[in-house]
């Protein structure tokens, strides 16, 4: 079996590992397909009372998606359709379906970069676990993809104005703003991680009573929180948020009236502040489909369950495999790195409507229908 995932079990505690340091841990085919039969066994398994996922390394939990390969499958398979980049999207969909529905608690110790699929799977998590060093962002803006892998979920939990920012901007957020943004449940020291996981492995379990393990988890995690939670970005610069947010916030409006608004007041903040700064720079350098693609992606799991969020992201992400702002977007920030991306769109005042809404037209027949059932 490949070491790109570590498996153990040591008492009630099934222990998952992504174990890819020299690529930040980066979420690969090969793990999904390693974890996924993984899962499925110890939620069936009596002697396993819980999950526990954490990352290799000093530097990251997950920093995102390996997408090396898809990138590949693009540009082989223009305008699609694009088997490889199928089947890539529904089996990691699929496998953070799982870890939603999980009938185990899962704990997930989250260190360092936790971005894009990583902050998919921190955030599918039962009890989530941040530490001082915890950097989140969903930043599929700037590579031309849209928050995924259970982004919408994640998003349409968080207060609409800090959802919009985050993923509009692709913003870094920290272990404070994760409590602000229902990211985060505890937050505790990098360097007592190791005594966390020991403290959780160390359980002991009566009975199968989920409500029971779950207690016994948070009091054990709870002996290291932090009572000093740090400052929160979101919160220091809620007013700002709401401002550009406004018409997200509203019950109805034009397609792309909402990403306008925010790219005009956003580029009218005048300030000096690191943080916003860098939103304001990688909106301006983020592709506008994407935009408009979140504000739909937005309003539309207002009224959406779970399965049916999972079946909206996978119509919209094998869609942009078959466009070419995502293949453009990796090639410019991964593969060639030059961070010159030529977006086909520069304004969103010029992307058609049809455009966007073909993104959303559901997949016949789709390969996540038995989601939910």
């Amino acid at each position: 079996m490949s070491n790109v995932v570590l498996f153990e079990q040591t008492g009630a505690c099934g222990h998952i590992r992504l174990n890819s340091k020299a690529t930040l841990n980066a979420l690969s085919l090969e793990m999904i397909d390693l974890m996924f039969p993984m899962l499925l066994k110890w939620q069936d398994d009596d002697s396993v009372a819980f999950v526990l996922i954490d990352g290799a390394g000093d530097r990251a939990f997950c920093a995102g998606g390996d997408i090396q390969e898809l990138y590949h499958s693009m540009v082989a398979n223009p305008g699609g359709p694009n088997p490889y980049a199928e089947g890539f999207f529904s089996r990691e969909y699929r496998f953070d379906y799982l870890l939603h529905t999980y009938r185990k608690p899962v704990v997930v110790l989250g260190h360092g970069f936790v971005m894009g699929g990583g902050l998919g799977i921190f955030s599918a998590g039962s009890h989530r676990v941040a530490t001082e060093t915890t950097q989140m962002a969903m930043p599929e803006i700037t590579i031309g993809l849209f928050p995924d892998a259970g982004g919408t979920k994640l998003l349409s939990e968080m207060r609409p104005h800090h959802a919009a920012f985050m993923a509009w901007t692709g913003a870094r957020l920290n272990a404070a703003d994760g409590r602000v943004a229902n990211l985060v449940d505890h937050i505790v020291l990098q360097d007592d991680l190791a005594a966390v996981r020991n403290a959780l492995v160390a359980l002991v379990f009566d009975g199968n009573e989920v409500e029971d393990s779950a207690t016994k988890i948070t009091q054990a995690i709870k002996r290291f929180a932090l009572e000093d939670e740090g400052e929160s970005q979101l919160d220091r610069h809620d007013h700002v948020l709401k401002e550009l947010a406004l018409v997200l916030m509203e019950k109805h409006w034009n397609l792309g009236e909402a990403s306008e608004h925010f790219a005009l007041g956003l580029k009218s903040v005048e300030t000096d502040e690191k943080w916003l700064v860098r939103a304001q720079n990688s909106f301006a350098a983020g592709c506008m489909v994407t935009a408009v693609i979140i504000e739909q992606q937005l309003l539309r799991a207002r009224e959406m369950g779970l399965a049916a969020m999972f079946r909206m992201e996978y119509d919209i992400a094998s869609r942009c495999a078959y466009h070419d702002d995502f293949t453009e977007g990796v090639r410019a920030l991964l593969i060639d790195k030059d961070n010159a991306p030529r977006w086909q769109f520069s304004e969103v005042s010029e992307i058609p409507s049809s455009y966007i809404l073909g993104h959303f037209e559901p997949t016949k027949p789709h390969p996540l229908d038995d989601l939910g059932h």
